[in-house]
């Protein structure tokens, strides 16, 4: 999806106020489109670890934000490791 900054900060308020209206309300919240913009860059790495890609980019007009979802997320899953002491020596 590409969105201009305004566009997706609006987007975001709608959704947000769809799912919970007391969202928007607490202090984590960006207020206006420059905190937004600043916090999915900071946002961006743990993001693409999600594969979720976001791209600015600027045309004459606008300034554009692309986020798009690549593939499913990796999910990596460790197995227990049990140690068996039984066998240890000492020094």
């Amino acid at each position: 999806m590409v969105y201009t900054y305004s566009g997706l900060f609006q987007e975001l308020e709608k959704k947000a106020n769809y799912i919970n209206p007391n969202l928007m309300k607490q202090n984590s919240w960006p207020k206006n489109v420059h905190n937004l913009t600043r916090e999915l860059k900071r946002l961006a790495p743990s993001l693409r670890f999600l594969n979720i890609e976001i791209e600015w980019t600027r045309t004459k007009k606008h300034r554009l934000i692309s986020i798009k979802q690549e593939s499913p997320p990796r999910i990596e899953t460790y197995s227990s490791v049990s140690v068996d002491h039984s066998h240890s020596t000492s020094l």
